[in-house]
């Protein structure tokens, strides 16, 4: 279960940052459209860097001590993205770097998920996390909708509360399963 609330939190976050990308890349950066949909891809392309990366670090088993190192990576490079927001290339080197931490910290939770579920189970579990990932997907939607809009929070800010709160959720999943340290 905690292993699917993580996973889940990896869908409530990317949402938030995807949504948040636009405005952060018109406010500070001064991009058009074609632009920010670049930020967007360096994102993408660093998630699936940071997936094939996890992949060959974990071999042929599960690795679960990559969560607080993917972890620690969404923090540091979330938070630096308040302070990048002035350099196109420091905000591109940020959102890659970030989108490789995604990469190791989504593969082995979603690894996990799918290694330990009986096989008589694994249909089931597998279409339950996709029901929590679409719920924390809404759920991102509206935490996005409360900061940015309701509170006014200025793109540079969400990502720096974002980290801040990506700290907890990653202090609580290694207090909570200290197997992942290891």
């Amino acid at each position: 279960f905690l292993a699917t609330l993580g996973n889940s939190y990896f869908w409530l976050i990317g949402l938030v940052f995807q949504t948040n990308i636009i405005e952060y890349g018109k406010s500070f950066l001064q991009l058009n459209e074609m632009q920010n949909s670049l930020l967007a891809a360096v994102l993408a392309l660093g998630i699936a860097c940071g997936a094939m990366l996890a992949s060959r670090l974990s071999g042929k088993k599960v690795e679960l001590g990559l969560v607080p190192l993917g972890g620690i990576g969404i923090i540091v490079f979330s938070i630096a993205l308040y302070f990048t927001k002035y350099s196109y290339l420091a905000t591109n080197v940020s959102l890659f770097v970030l989108g490789i931490s995604a990469g190791l910290y989504i593969v082995p939770l979603f690894a996990y998920l799918q290694f330990t579920a009986a096989p008589s189970e694994k249909g089931r579990v597998l279409a339950t996390v996709g029901v929590l990932n679409a719920l924390f997907m809404v759920l991102g939607a509206l935490l996005y909708k409360l900061l940015a809009v309701s509170l006014g929070l200025h793109a540079d800010k969400l990502y720096l509360v974002m980290g801040i709160t990506t700290v907890l959720v990653v202090v609580y999943i290694c207090t909570v399963i200290p197997e992942y340290f290891f």
